[in-house]
C-alpha cells in the first residue's frame, strides 16, 4: 500500500494540494468551513491544471504554481458546467506566481546558510 501509494504521489503535479490523511476533523477547519458556507470541494486533473497555467499565462502574461492552477482548472470546469452565476462578482486569489518570470529577468543567487557561532567570533 505505501509504495502504491508513493507512486499515486509521484504522478501529482500539485503536490501541495495532497494528502493520505487530510485533517477534516479539525474544529473550525476546511470541513467546518465547507459545511457551514454550504460550500463544495473540487479537483482539476494534471491536464486540467496544465490547460489553466496555459490559459493563465497567454492572457495575464505570469506563471502561476501547480496549486493556483487547480484552483484556476476548478473555477474553469464550474463555469463550464453551469454551477456558477457568471452575473456574479467571482475572486479567484491566485498565490505563488511569477517565479519563472522572475527567472528570465533577474539572476539568481544560490547562498548556503552560515554557522552564526562564526559570525559573533569575527
Amino acid at each position: 500500500e505505501a509504495r502504491e501509494a508513493r507512486e499515486k504521489f509521484a504522478c501529482i503535479k500539485a503536490r501541495v494540494l495532497s494528502n493520505r490523511k487530510p485533517p477534516y476533523g479539525v474544529p473550525g477547519g476546511l470541513y467546518d468551513a465547507l459545511v457551514d458556507s454550504g460550500g463544495t470541494m473540487d479537483y482539476a486533473t494534471n491536464e486540467e491544471l496544465d490547460q489553466a497555467m496555459d490559459l493563465f499565462i497567454r492572457s495575464e502574461g505570469i506563471d502561476i504554481h501547480p496549486a493556483a492552477a487547480v484552483a484556476t482548472a476548478s473555477l474553469i470546469k464550474n463555469v463550464k458546467q453551469g454551477h456558477m452565476d457568471t452575473s456574479s462578482v467571482i475572486m479567484l486569489n491566485i498565490t505563488g506566481g511569477g517565479e519563472e518570470r522572475f527567472r528570465k529577468e533577474n539572476a539568481l543567487w544560490y547562498l548556503k546558510p552560515t554557522d552564526h557561532a562564526s559570525l559573533l567570533s569575527a
